[in-house]
């Protein structure tokens, strides 16, 4: 007797499988798509979604099962094209244009690319002399000295990502009541 939710469940576990098998070769841990394994699932898929059905639950369901299979359809089918087109590496992921250039430029004309930290700080630093700036003018002196200022930014900004799950966090110096204040906005990009 043909039991349908267990076969949809049977599909569901064969198509996480393909998935897995796709991602094994999209890491270069296969030498092959699985084309086989892909095919004999959209013949069970097809056969499946040809039958007829007497409630809307089980119709659902197969819909459902359906749209995903596509959703991964044509997210395999681009990977295969970037592949194709040299923008994804097997085992590396994609290759942004910025890698490309640099391959293509040669070591002695690369500009040295600053860290991270650096700018921070650099940036942390003009906000620094920002607020200073105000500050003096506005009330006439000068706040905490800049490694002090620096430090509290950085822990206000730590705090901010783990409390608000943001992934970047915003410093402006702004005038409030006629004071100088430090605004932080929370970016969630």
């Amino acid at each position: 007797m043909f039991n349908l939710e267990e076969e949809i469940k049977k599909l569901k576990a064969e198509m996480e499988r393909l998935k897995f098998e796709y991602n094994q070769f999209f890491a270069g841990n296969r030498k092959l798509p699985p084309y086989k394994e892909r095919a004999d699932f959209e013949k069970k898929l097809k056969e499946l979604s040809k039958r007829k059905f007497l409630t809307h639950g089980p119709k659902y369901m197969v819909e459902t099962l359906i749209a995903s299979y596509n959703s991964y359809a044509s997210l395999w089918e681009k990977i295969m094209r970037e592949i194709e087109e040299g923008r994804y590496v097997r085992g590396k992921g994609w290759v942004g244009k910025n890698e490309i250039l640099k391959e293509k430029i040669p070591e002695t004309l690369r500009e040295p690319v600053k860290e991270e930290k650096k700018v921070e700080e650099e940036h942390l630093s003009k906000i620094y002399e920002e607020y200073c700036e105000l500050k003096y003018t506005l009330e006439g002196r000068v706040p905490i000295d800049r490694e002090k200022f620096i430090r509290q930014l950085k822990e206000t900004e730590k705090k901010l990502k783990m409390e608000k799950g943001c992934k970047k966090v915003e410093f402006r110096v702004v005038v409030e009541d006629g004071k100088a204040k430090i605004k932080v906005i929370p970016v969630k990009e």
